[in-house]
């Protein structure tokens, strides 16, 4: 871990990131909520959607055999794949298009 003080710069681009997710939770709750637990809230929020974001993406991914994990266009033949690419064998009846 990098012990080097915190640049001016690099304190503001994080505030930039944090304290609009700080002040979104804390407008969600009652006026008298102490800080603290307006801290524990986004917490708890953004791991939430953390998870919510993890679930989106596995929705978009391929499923059973045809999981592509590199993300190569999965054609049925190889003279399906573009121009500038080449077809490689990706399972029994599919094929992966990869950039030369």
């Amino acid at each position: 871990m990098n012990t080097k003080p915190l640049t001016v710069e690099e304190v503001a681009e994080a505030a930039d990131v944090f304290f609009p997710i700080f002040e979104y939770v804390k407008g969600r709750l009652p006026d008298d909520t102490k800080i603290e637990d307006v801290l524990k809230v986004a917490e708890n929020v953004c791991t939430l959607a953390q998870k919510l974001r993890a679930e989106k993406e596995a929705e978009n991914l391929p499923f059973g055999f045809n999981k592509n994990p590199d993300g190569a266009p999965i054609v049925d033949s190889p003279n399906q794949c573009p121009p500038g690419t080449v077809a490689m064998k990706f399972g029994n009846k599919s094929w992966g298009c990869y950039d030369l």
